[in-house]
This record gives structure tokens, C-alpha cells and sequence, in this order.
């Protein structure tokens, strides 16, 4: 079977109250994907901007809310459950999108959507200073810092900030202004941060958001 193939067997089939895909079975009805259809709008309402209606069958209909950028995901209670959960997907980070690193994702419930996603947004940076201590206490046993990333053979073009889809990004108020940076991964860090080594914070940058300025692209 093709991909095609696979893909026309997801495509519900309406038979008087039934609205099911060959590759479902189940019997789902147009009544239960018009509910899923209402419930992800409403929760996409309550949400605000920033979020998109997701509804997909799979034994049945179901929806949740998905920020537009990808990596923040929320579904209702489920089989008679009383709490939201928040998944947060590392493998839709700009940077980790068609690389096999930092794959899967931190969930968390709360009683409503927004304490699901404060909680996970909170699970998520408690690993990130987790990580970064693990990080710092390495660099500190080793005493001179030489499995730290240097300068020393990189690129270190200067950009200027031409956009930025993200109002908590780090860099949203700084639209226009120009930084030395390093590129690492598929985006880019700052220089003075990746010079500093793994213990500290870095500041990324998406590189279409940049521009590189004529003449600093630099030379290995």
C-alpha cells in the first residue's frame, strides 16, 4: 500500500449519523466530530491568539488546542478525567525540526488549560537548569574548561535582527539591532554567550529572522 493509499484510508466517509475512516472502523458519527470540532474552537477561544484547532479520529474523534509555532500542544479531560494536559515537544523546536536530537516531549496536567501549560512551561525550564548545572559542574571539574566550544575556527558574522513571530523571544524588542554570532545548529547563538561556554545561558537566534551585514561574514 502507498502512502497515498494509507493516507485515502483517513479520510472519513459520511453514511447517514456515521462520519468514519475505513482505517478507524469504529462507527464514529458526524454528531461526536462536530462535538470535537466545537470543543477545539471553544478551547482555542478561551485561549486567545496564538493557538489553532487540532481534531483528528482515532477510535473516535478528538481535539485539543496547538500553539501555532508547533511545540506546545493541549487536550482536554479525557475518559472522565478532570484534568488538562500540556505537552511541550522538543522535536518542534526550530532548531531540532528533521534532526534526530532532543526527541519527545515534557507533559503536564493542571485543573484548567492554562495551569496545564504554566506547569509544563515550568517542567521544561526546571530541566533546562537542571541541565545547565550539570553542565557548569562538568566544566568546573575539569578546571580549564577544554571540552568547552571555543571561538577559535568558527565564523563569527555580525546579523541584524530583521523580524520576530515571537513575543517571548528573547530578542523581540530587538528588532533592528546587530549582534556577533556564532551558527550552531540550524540557527545561531551569540558569540559573547558561546564564548562563555556550556555552563551559561545561551541566547539563540532563528536565522531567518537575521540578516547578515555586508562585509562581517568573516573568513576560517
Amino acid at each position: 500500500m502507498t502512502d497515498e493509499e494509507k493516507k485515502d484510508r483517513w479520510e472519513p466517509i459520511a453514511a447517514g449519523p456515521l462520519y468514519c475512516s475505513p482505517a478507524c472502523g469504529r462507527g464514529c458519527t458526524r454528531a461526536e466530530y462536530d462535538a470535537a470540532v466545537a470543543g477545539a474552537d471553544a478551547l482555542v477561544e478561551r485561549l486567545g491568539e496564538g493557538w489553532a484547532p487540532r481534531v483528528w479520529e482515532n477510535l473516535g474523534w478528538h481535539y485539543s488546542a496547538k500553539s501555532v509555532d508547533g511545540i506546545v500542544e493541549v487536550l482536554p479531560p479525557v475518559f472522565r478525567g478532570t484534568q488538562y494536559s500540556a505537552s511541550f515537544k522538543r522535536q518542534e523546536m526550530p532548531a531540532n525540526r528533521g534532526r534526530n536530537m532532543l526527541v519527545g516531549s515534557w507533559v503536564a496536567q493542571g485543573e484548567t488549560p492554562e495551569r496545564a501549560i504554566s506547569a509544563v512551561i515550568a517542567l521544561a525550564k526546571r530541566e533546562i537548569v537542571t541541565i545547565q548545572d550539570s553542565l557548569a559542574s562538568f566544566n568546573g571539574a575539569m578546571g580549564d574548561k577544554r571540552f568547552a566550544p571555543t571561538l577559535d575556527n568558527r565564523r563569527v558574522p555580525t546579523v541584524r535582527i530583521v523580524k520576530c513571530d515571537s513575543e517571548t523571544a528573547w530578542y523581540s524588542d530587538h528588532v533592528g539591532d546587530e549582534f556577533e554570532v556564532v551558527e550552531w545548529g540550524a540557527g545561531y547563538v551569540l558569540a559573547e554567550d558561546f564564548n562563555r561556554g556550556y555552563g551559561d545561558i545561551w541566547r539563540h537566534l532563528l536565522i531567518d529572522d537575521c540578516e547578515v551585514v555586508e562585509g562581517t561574514e568573516g573568513e576560517l
